[in-house]
């Protein structure tokens, strides 16, 4: 690689462009970057700003013919999430699981041992045997206590049936005192009928459906179909929050995150449950709904195992996937677009899961033959009845972030995001300043009409404030922002501490220099200024 470097003139850069390096932001890390990152782009790919799609052909991404290369050398599989149909749902499902099957067992004790009970004192041929009344007594108490400490232990102690059981654990022994007595036996009959029907109605016959989260950001995205389990008079419902894990590249954790703070701060409900003290296989929820389809698939981020979706469909009658975001609708001819579905469509949790509501009729349709291609032709209809679309989902998280105001900002005026990159802030120094100078003044004149927003980036000012050969770069930059302070002509936000997707939905155009940032705002249909130095 090296001598063609040498060779070829498109492969050259000038040496300045690896004097100085910056730390800047990637996923849940940090890389070093050249600091003169807009000149290489630049110079290797013009505008590498403008977005372009459907191109490349069958030679994107650049690494698949690698791949290819290396699997042919190999004599083993790369690793790679397959299908199999035993990842799928078989056979009839039990009448009841987890608690509730232990609840019902007991119950059935009770009345199996009433029922022996009252034969022993029906049989007119001979005395009651009191050995054997005695031994029931036992153990129709015993499987009430059963019952009793499972119920506390799911519901909460002081609960309506528990006090019933203890006064059914009464007439047991008000009958084992005196076992000739008559009377108490239709007592225990009629605690035993009230039992069953309370274990019934409030129990056995109740509904659990069991959220799991683990973003607060990815909320919004079930809040419809929670409020309307919510809404139904007999249905427990539950936020569970979970941990996640960012992953180093050998697939150990870096570090753990855990946003229930977040999670309570943010939301207003009632029913937040902690995964350290709820017990998802002893609930056996009827329905649990994920927002993670990845399992161990994921290079980046994972939950604890407990929660992968091949786990958790162990652990309810069904198992539901909600994507947690909201795609630009594309067509099977939108090659990018279609080959990167394998990171988010063909994963264990759209396996797994016997639902999986996506936004739109075409986005079904694409789901159903990227699944096809991945499974087999043959798995079609398992795709046709489990993919399915639900726009009021993804309608309802929109409406969430119309409604939600990050920025605080009440005015009437017209919002402008104004974001400077430090590369092109080196790239032209003091000419920049020059230009940063003048673009404050126009702002200042027009403060009557428009606000800005000036996103400030604390890895790039890092780096300038430590930079000894930047100082009256530095020194230049800072007194512009307390000019622009001083100013009253908007605020600032930092990046860290507000997502590029809330600062776009609140402002109303962009300012600044090519960058990710003007490229949000031009998706969203929303006017882009690109500064210019030279006027």
């Amino acid at each position: 690689m090296f001598p063609f470097g040498l060779k070829n003139k498109n492969s050259k850069v000038p040496k300045k462009y690896y004097e100085e390096a910056i730390e800047l932001s990637y996923e849940n890390t940090t890389i070093p970057v050249s600091l003169r990152y807009c000149e290489m782009l630049g110079k290797k790919y013009g505008d590498y700003m403008k977005l372009v799609r459907n191109v490349g052909g069958h030679d994107y991404p650049f690494f698949e013919s690698q791949k290819k290369q290396l699997q042919s050398v190999l004599d083993f599989d790369m690793p790679a999430y397959k299908f199999d149909y035993s990842q799928l749902r078989h056979g009839e499902q039990e009448l009841y699981y987890g608690y509730k099957a232990q609840i019902y067992k007991r119950l059935n004790d009770i009345l199996s041992k009433y029922e022996k009970l009252c034969d022993e004192y029906n049989c007119t041929d001979k005395s009651v045997n009191a050995d054997n009344v005695n031994l029931i007594l036992q153990e129709s108490q015993q499987a009430a206590i059963d019952m009793g400490t499972v119920i506390e232990y799911m519901k909460g102690e002081g609960s309506y049936i528990v006090k019933k059981i203890e006064d059914y654990c009464e007439l047991l022994y008000e009958q084992s005192t005196d076992i000739s007595r008559t009377d108490i036996i239709n007592k225990l009959g009629e605690s035993v009928c009230h039992i069953e029907e309370l274990v019934i109605k409030d129990i056995l016959d109740r509904k659990e459906a069991v959220f799991v989260v683990y973003k607060e950001n990815q909320l919004k995205y079930i809040r419809k179909v929670y409020d309307e389990y919510k809404s139904m008079d007999d249905t427990d419902c539950y936020i569970l929050v979970i941990p996640y894990y960012y992953k180093r590249y050998d697939g150990s954790y870096i570090c753990k995150e855990y946003e229930l703070n977040k999670i309570k701060n943010s939301y207003n409900l009632s029913s937040i449950a902690e995964y350290n003290t709820f017990d998802i296989q002893l609930h056996h929820p009827d329905v649990i709904y994920i927002q993670n389809p990845y399992d161990e698939w994921n290079a980046t981020i994972t939950l604890p195992t407990e929660y992968y979706s091949r786990n958790l469909r162990d652990c309810t009658r069904k198992l539901v996937y909600i994507p947690p975001f909201v795609l630009e609708e594309f067509t099977r001819e939108s090659e990018r677009e279609y080959h990167n579905m394998q990171y988010y469509c063909t994963m264990p949790g759209v396996v797994y899961s016997d639902e999986v509501y996506v936004q739109s009729d075409n986005m079904r349709e694409l789901y159903i033959e990227k699944l096809c291609e991945f499974a087999g032709e043959a798995t079609r209809h398992i795709w046709l009845s489990k993919i399915m679309v639900d726009e009021g989902i993804y309608n309802t998280a929109l409406e969430a972030d119309n409604n939600k105001s990050v920025l605080n900002i009440n005015s009437k005026k017209k919002k402008i995001a104004f974001y400077i990159q430090v590369g092109i802030l080196v790239q032209y120094d003091s000419d920049m300043l020059d230009k940063m100078q003048r673009v404050m003044s126009v702002f200042e004149a027009y403060k009557d009409n428009i606000e800005i927003v000036w996103i400030l980036d604390d890895v790039q000012e890092k780096y300038l404030n430590n930079a000894a050969s930047y100082k009256v770069l530095c020194d230049g930059y800072m007194r512009i922002k307390e000019q622009y302070n001083n100013m009253n002509i908007g605020k600032t936000v930092r990046k860290k501490d507000i997502s590029i997707g809330e600062i776009v939905k609140e402002c109303d155009a962009y300012y600044g220099c090519e960058s990710h940032i003007a490229l949000e705002f031009s998706q969203k249909k929303k006017p882009v200024m690109i500064l210019s130095v030279d006027c």
